[in-house]
């Protein structure tokens, strides 16, 4: 189902039965239809947000994983069964172009005419440039990096938030906290370089805590909010120090978060 609720009244409005799986959900610029990728049957719900009700329900491949939309008439949902990005027409449905990319296809953000996409078990990231639907360019952060379902973009100053884990598979003493390593790496796109050198260790800014998943950016008071699936829990840590300011423990297994347009939760 779809859920559509009122955060500060902690009402829920309506809940919308949708496909099998639903994985990822994106507005119009309006907010009338949102988008809902149904990774179990391989659809896409439009969903009528007004009336609230699923107006049409598209095919749209394998293993859908995450669906993001433009500000004019497109959408794009990566595919991992057959590890391709394709744009939609967001009125129609209709599949406009198909994009190969590497494996695993994830996570999108957009940033004008660039649409940057995670890798979700090699810990890569691509560049497609939207004019020409063309993959321009795919970045390792590191062979020992995975679990990468999402990233952030800081608008002001072009640098890329990457949530990840790092494995240390070759370990002998296989303890909790030399096995894995949840990190934030940090990229900046205006060359796609890694800049490795201000990788954020979670463990390190706050506690133990397990699979970083989602990141935000406050951009204004310089705070990056860091969503931690396996351990259930919330980071926020000062860009400017690198140390956390608090921990939330929420519910299982967050696995997004979106800061509202006034900055909040």
């Amino acid at each position: 189902t779809l859920s559509i609720v009122a955060p500060r009244d902690a009402e829920r409005l309506a809940e919308i039965a949708v496909g099998d799986d639903p994985r990822s959900v994106a507005l119009t610029p309006d907010a009338s239809r949102a988008f809902v990728v149904n990774r179990g049957d391989g659809t896409l719900s439009i969903v009528n947000t007004v009336n609230r009700e699923v107006i049409s329900t598209v095919p749209v491949g394998v293993l859908p994983y995450a669906v993001i939309t433009d500000n004019a008439t497109t959408a794009y949902i990566c595919v991992q069964g057959t590890d391709e990005i394709i744009e939609i027409d967001q009125n129609t449905g209709e599949i406009l172009t198909r994009i190969p990319v590497p494996a695993d296809p994830a996570g999108l953000a957009l940033w004008g005419d660039f649409l940057y996409v995670t890798h979700f078990w090699t810990g890569e990231l691509s560049l497609i440039y939207r004019p020409q639907n063309t993959l321009v360019r795919t970045i390792s952060t590191g062979v020992d990096t995975a679990l990468f379902q999402s990233l952030a973009i800081n608008p002001n100053n072009g640098i890329a938030y990457l949530p990840q884990t790092r494995s240390n598979a070759q370990n002998p003493a296989i303890t909790f906290d030399t096995l894995s390593f949840p990190v934030v790496n940090r990229v900046d796109l205006s060359d796609m370089s890694l800049l490795r050198q201000r990788r954020i260790a979670v463990d390190v800014a706050d506690r133990a805590v397990h699979m970083p998943f989602s990141v935000a950016i406050d951009p204004v008071r310089r705070l990056l909010f860091v969503v931690n699936a396996g351990s259930n829990d919330l980071a926020v840590i000062d860009l400017a120090s690198g140390l956390a300011l608090t921990h939330i423990n929420v519910n299982a297994n967050p696995r997004t978060i979106r800061l509202s347009r006034d900055l909040s939760l």
